[in-house]
């Protein structure tokens, strides 16, 4: 069946509906692990509203979760020619080649946009900045990153409350970070907060008590940081006792490159360690987290059953890491520990992973402690990574710690295992037993 007569045959809302309200309820859609009724509904969207660009790219990374985003990709393209806003659908296809795990494509499209002062641009240009940024942050390119932030801040913008954010850097940035109150900015998703958090936390400053202000989505890496209490990020900020910790994405590449080299910035704290220490002491070792999502297109729990019944001489122990609602998917899983009914806080999730020898996990919450932490962990990931995870030899750059594994292809999980099993196998099988761990401590 051709794509056209697919968007035909899609389901239908029963009354009309505007269509910026269907988008978002496809989006939620999507988010609760409904992709069936997020795709047909987007499918919808393309059909009746087909200027709507934002459609088009959620059926894009819909289509990508079933594995195969060609025929919606060229029936995107054809209506991208006859858009009646160019420059729109100049960003919009810079954001779908992201999508597809495209870095070199998006760059190229979006630096000579950029480079342009005409007023017909600027309406576009703070999607167009955020997209080649998190481009060039995904494939490394910091100095092209500065030179093109540097570039476009030298022009006259009215948008100065954003260009200030992106680029308002003083010379000493790192020592503000290391010193002042840290204000998370609202546009940076929890996980990117906890990898900028490091230019903050960094060496940590004896006996000081500084405030870590956010919105309130961020409150539980308050947990994790020594020496911060959270206040909520209200209005405007510009005190000259705050420093905005996407300013540290302005400091010269030599120094990025650096701070993010120098190890642990997360350490678990001692109560907390201790009563991890001893619930876990006597699990046979090596000991394997495991971490997974909550829904789909995510990394489920059964989607490891071809990694767990490839190790059938394995004499550890698997721990579950997670601590939402994915938990209900330890139901037939009994050979792993819940280790999540336990937690109260992040302070238990980082006291588990100072214990384990292994963690295994997409990106999330607890890989990302991990990597703070320091700890060895193997990321999975699908080849449109986040910018954060970008790696060099199959390790990170932004977490040393962290092995990344990325398929060469998308797909859902389930398909995709057997293709990285034998990689995380013989992760698994170089870590110390409990003989081994035993000798050593």
């Amino acid at each position: 069946m051709s794509f056209e007569c697919r968007l035909k045959s899609a389901a239908r809302p029963k009354s009309p509906v505007a269509p910026d309200t269907m988008l978002q309820t496809a989006e939620r859609q999507a988010a609760k692990g409904l992709t069936e009724d997020a795709r047909n509904l987007a499918i919808w969207l393309t059909l009746h509203f087909p200027e709507l660009l934002e459609g088009w790219l959620l059926l894009i990374r819909l289509e990508a979760v079933r594995g195969d985003t060609r025929k919606a990709f060229a029936a995107f393209l054809k209506q991208l020619k006859r858009h009646p806003d160019q420059e729109a659908a100049l960003v919009a296809l810079a954001k779908a080649y992201r999508a597809l795990g495209y870095l070199s494509k998006p760059i190229r499209l979006l630096q000579p946009f950029l480079e342009v002062p005409s007023e017909s641009c600027l309406k576009h240009r703070s999607q167009a900045m955020s997209v080649l940024r998190d481009c060039m942050l995904a494939s490394d390119s910091l100095e092209d990153l500065q030179k093109t932030v540097l570039s476009w801040s030298s022009e006259a913008r009215t948008d100065q409350a954003y260009s200030q954010s992106i680029i308002g850097c003083p010379k000493d940035q790192l020592q503000t970070l290391s010193t002042k109150d840290v204000v998370i900015d609202p546009d940076l998703s929890s996980l990117e907060a906890l990898v900028l958090i490091r230019f903050a936390a960094s060496p940590p400053i004896p006996c000081a008590q500084r405030i870590l202000s956010g919105p309130v989505h961020v409150k539980p890496l308050a947990d994790l940081l020594r020496g911060f209490t959270f206040e909520e990020l209200a209005g405007q900020t510009g005190s000259g006792d705050q420093a905005s910790l996407s300013g540290a994405l302005a400091m010269p590449s030599p120094v990025l490159k650096r701070i993010r080299q120098t190890g642990a910035y997360i350490r678990a704290e001692t109560t907390h360690l201790t009563k991890w220490q001893t619930a876990l002491r006597d699990l046979p070792r090596p000991l394997v987290g495991l971490a997974w999502n909550e829904t789909r297109a995510g990394l489920m729990l059964d989607d490891y059953r071809h990694l767990l019944d490839s190790l059938h001489g394995f004499s550890g122990t698997f721990l579950s890491v997670v601590r939402d609602n994915a938990r209900h998917q330890l139901a037939n899983f009994p050979r792993v520990t819940d280790c999540g009914q336990q937690f109260e806080s992040l302070s238990d999730l980082s006291a588990v992973l100072s214990q384990v020898d292994l963690l295994i996990g997409p990106d999330g919450l607890p890989m990302h402690v991990a990597g703070a932490m320091g700890r060895p962990a193997a990321l999975l990931t699908q080849p449109a990574h986040p910018w954060y995870w970008h790696a060099n030899n199959g390790r990170s750059t932004w977490y040393p710690s962290v092995q990344v594994v990325r398929t060469r292809r998308f797909g859902r999980w389930s398909n995709l295992m057997p293709d990285v099993t034998e990689q995380l196998t013989l992760a698994i099988e170089a870590l110390p037993t409990s003989r081994a761990f035993l000798a050593s401590n």
